[in-house]
C-alpha cells in the first residue's frame, strides 16, 4: 500500500504543482514546479503556513473556510511570489483522512493559469479607459456641435454671397469655411472610437466564454490590441487629415479592403452577415490607404447597423473600370434601403436616422470629404432590397491584376 501511494505522490509531484500540507496548514512538502513560481526555495517555505502567500486582496477568512473540515475544494488561488510579484493557481484542495477519520493531511493539486488571468486583467483595465475616453469624446462632440452649425451656417452664407458677386474665389471661399468646420469636428474622433470599440466588446465577451483556453484566449487578445492599435492610426490620421499631398501615391483596393474585413470580421461573424468579394482584378487608385480605410469601415459598419431581421444577410463589393482614368467602387446590401427624400441627405453633417447610441451622423460625411480631397465622388442609390454605394476613383493604367 505505501509502496503504491509513493508511486502517487511521485506521479503528482512530476506532473503537477503538487504541495501537502500538515494537520496545521503548514507546508510538509512543496514540488520543485511549486518552488519556482512561487520564488520561494523549499527550506524557506517548510514548516510555514499556506497563508505566506496569500494576496493583500484576498481575505484571510477565504483561506480559513477552504482549509477547515474534510470537504474537496476547487478554487482559483490568486497568491504573490517571494518578489510581490501576482500569480494564479487553478487549484484541488483534497483532504486526506486515517482509517479513524481523522484529518491527517491537504494535498494541493494546482496548475499556473496567470497568464490567462493577467491578460484578462489587463484587457478588462484596456476596455474601461476606452470607454471612459468615448464617453469623453461623445460628450466633446455634443458640446461643440452647436458651434458647428454656427459654422456651417456661416459657410451658406459666405457661399451664397461669393456666387451673388460672381466672386472667381468662391472656390476658395468654399474650401476655407468648410475645412474650418470640419476640422472642428471632434465627433469625427468620437465616431471612428466608438465603432472599433464593439468589436472590442465582442472580444471581451469571447473572452469571458473562453477564459481557461489559454490558446483561444491569447488569440482574442492580440485582435484586441490589434483593434487598439487601428483606433490609434486613426486618431493620428485625423489631425493630418487636411495637411496631405497626394503626389503619386496608391493604394491597393483588395488589399485595403482585406484589412478592413479582417478588422469587422468579429462583428461580421456575430451578426450572421456574409460579405461577397465579386471583383477579379485588383486595382491602384490614387489615394490614402488609411484614407481608404476609414471609407470602406464607414460604408461597411453603416451596413452593418442597418441590418435587423433579416435571414440572409449580404454586403457584396465590386471593383469595375469606369471610364478612361477611373476606377468605381460598388458596396451593396440588402438591409432594406433608405427613404427617397433622404437619399441626398446621408452625406450631410450630423444627419443620422440611427440611434444616437450608434453614431452623431458624420461617418457619411467623413466619407465624402476623403473621397473628394483624392479627386473622386461618391454616391447612394437604392437598390432592390438595399442600397448601393457608388465611389469613383483615379486609378493606375495596366495596373490591375488579376487573381
Amino acid at each position: 500500500m505505501k509502496r503504491v501511494q509513493t508511486q502517487i505522490f511521485d506521479s503528482l509531484k512530476n506532473n503537477f504543482i503538487f504541495v501537502r500540507l500538515n494537520e496545521k496548514d503548514e507546508f510538509s512538502f512543496v514540488s520543485d514546479d511549486f518552488c519556482k513560481i512561487s520564488g520561494y526555495t523549499q527550506k524557506e517555505l517548510l514548516g510555514q503556513k499556506y497563508h505566506i502567500l496569500k494576496h493583500p486582496d484576498i481575505d484571510k477568512t477565504f483561506f480559513d473556510r477552504l482549509l477547515k473540515g474534510q470537504n474537496t475544494h476547487h478554487v482559483i488561488f490568486k497568491h504573490i511570489d517571494k518578489k510581490g510579484e501576482v500569480f494564479y493557481l487553478d487549484t484541488k484542495i483534497i483532504p486526506i483522512v486515517d482509517d479513524k477519520n481523522i484529518l491527517q493531511e491537504r494535498i494541493l493539486i494546482s496548475y499556473d493559469v496567470s497568464n490567462s488571468y493577467k491578460l484578462s486583467e489587463e484587457l478588462i483595465i484596456h476596455h474601461i479607459r476606452l470607454r471612459q475616453m468615448s464617453m469623453q469624446l461623445d460628450n466633446i462632440s455634443k458640446k461643440h456641435k452647436k458651434e458647428n452649425d454656427k459654422l456651417l451656417a456661416n459657410f451658406n452664407d459666405s457661399f451664397t454671397k461669393a456666387l451673388q458677386k460672381n466672386d472667381a474665389n468662391h472656390k476658395e471661399v468654399f474650401k476655407r469655411v468648410l475645412q474650418t468646420s470640419l476640422e472642428k469636428l471632434v465627433s469625427d474622433i468620437a465616431h471612428q472610437w466608438r465603432q472599433p470599440l464593439n468589436g472590442l466588446g465582442i472580444a471581451m465577451f469571447e473572452m469571458k466564454q473562453r477564459v481557461k483556453d489559454e490558446r483561444g484566449f491569447s488569440e482574442i487578445y492580440l485582435k484586441s490590441k490589434d483593434v487598439i492599435k487601428s483606433m490609434s492610426e486613426l486618431i493620428d490620421n485625423s489631425r493630418n487629415f487636411f495637411n496631405q499631398h497626394l503626389e503619386d501615391n496608391y493604394t491597393s483596393l483588395k488589399q485595403t479592403l482585406n484589412e478592413v474585413l479582417q478588422i469587422l470580421f468579429e462583428m461580421l461573424e456575430k451578426n450572421n452577415i456574409k460579405v461577397i468579394c465579386k471583383f477579379k482584378q485588383d486595382f491602384k487608385v490614387l489615394a490614402y490607404k488609411n484614407d481608404l480605410l476609414r471609407v470602406f469601415a464607414n460604408i461597411l459598419l453603416n451596413s452593418i447597423e442597418a441590418f435587423n431581421l433579416q435571414k440572409n444577410k449580404e454586403i457584396s463589393v465590386n471593383f469595375t473600370k469606369f471610364g478612361l482614368n477611373y476606377i468605381k467602387i460598388s458596396i451593396k446590401d440588402n438591409a432594406g434601403g433608405i427613404e427617397e427624400e433622404n437619399l441626398d441627405k446621408i452625406f450631410f453633417p450630423y444627419f443620422s436616422s440611427k440611434h444616437p447610441s450608434q453614431g452623431v451622423g458624420v461617418g457619411l460625411c467623413i466619407c465624402k470629404q476623403i473621397v473628394e480631397n483624392l479627386g473622386g465622388s461618391i454616391k447612394a442609390r437604392n437598390v432592390a432590397n438595399g442600397v448601393c454605394i457608388e465611389i469613383f476613383l483615379k486609378f493606375i493604367k495596366d495596373s490591375y491584376a488579376r487573381f
